[in-house]
């Protein structure tokens, strides 16, 4: 029976394995693996003088490299609850500066999920991640998905965008496709799911008080289009008050960056932005905090 048993595993994984070598694209197989490790180096518990947090308008809109020994910490559909807030502060090297990218939804309960833990426990678990690594390698057994699925993944994956994955956390988009409504669609749909949470911001006040005496905190506005920030600030839809948010993170010990001149840019989504405008907003960030920290 055991015999019996070897030999099924065997030709599974043959079957598997010449299915990948013939049909799956070997660029999308060395992609999705530097994906991975990208997400789970961003995990590795290195110390740095900036810390950069936020969602991923923060992730893919600000290149770290106009900052000196800084970290791009910034997750994927992520909101400032307790388990990133102190995982963040994890990586703070002595007196360091924590610079937060506040967005509407980075301030809400993203229906219910917990984007960071969910990545914490895919990219920082072995047993997790090796299961990941298989369903890279195998993508097309009964348990990972059917056949027109895998089909469908290669023919977006001709037409995608690239990516440049960086180790110090910024995902750069060069995109090849332009779609301003995907935007629009997700933040209306968004927004009617995910209201402004009174309990997230509440966490985050409390971990800029208890931490104020040694981490000096800043925070700003990811830019965005001008449909996404006429959606944002329509309080009835979003009920996201943006001057009360400035005020009360300022009477609470963070400084802001004011790039109001900047609230939208052009995007190639409706909500994130392109390589070279990634740069230039990081560089005009960089700009304003030099500003604040020059000020009498």
């Amino acid at each position: 029976m055991k015999q019996f048993n070897l030999i099924i595993m065997l030709f599974i994984f043959l079957l598997g394995s010449t299915y990948s070598i013939l049909f799956y694209p070997f660029a999308l197989f060395k992609d999705q693996l530097k994906d991975l490790n990208f997400w789970r180096n961003k995990l590795s518990e290195h110390q740095y003088s900036t810390i950069i947090l936020g969602d991923s308008r923060v992730y893919r809109g600000i290149n770290p490299s106009v900052f000196k020994d800084s970290y791009n910490f910034a997750f994927s559909s992520n909101s400032y609850k307790k388990a990133y807030l102190e995982e963040a502060l994890l990586r703070c090297k002595n007196k360091c500066q924590i610079i937060l990218g506040v967005t509407p939804q980075s301030l809400t309960n993203y229906q219910g999920i917990d984007s960071f833990i969910k990545y914490k426990q895919i990219y920082s678990n072995p047993i997790m991640y090796s299961y990941e690594i298989l369903r890279i390698i195998f993508p097309n057994f009964p348990i990972y998905g059917s056949v027109k699925k895998e089909i469908k993944k290669i023919r977006d994956y001709k037409q995608k965008d690239l990516l440049a994955y960086h180790s110090n956390g910024w995902i750069e988009t060069k995109p090849t496709n332009f779609n301003q409504s995907n935007g629009e669609h997700f933040y209306k749909d968004s927004f009617s799911k995910d209201k402004f949470s009174q309990t997230i911001l509440k966490t985050l006040l409390t971990f800029i008080r208890e931490n104020k005496d040694n981490v000096d905190f800043y925070f700003f506005f990811p830019p965005t289009s001008k449909e996404v920030f006429a959606i944002e600030n329509t309080v009835r839809l979003s009920h996201f008050h943006r001057e009360l948010i400035i005020g009360t993170l300022i009477k609470n010990g963070a400084k802001y960056i004011n790039t109001a001149e900047y609230h939208t840019m052009p995007t190639y989504d409706g909500d994130h932005l392109k390589s070279e405008d990634a740069s230039l907003f990081s560089s005009i960030l960089i700009q304003e905090l030099k500003k604040i920290k020059e000020a009498p």
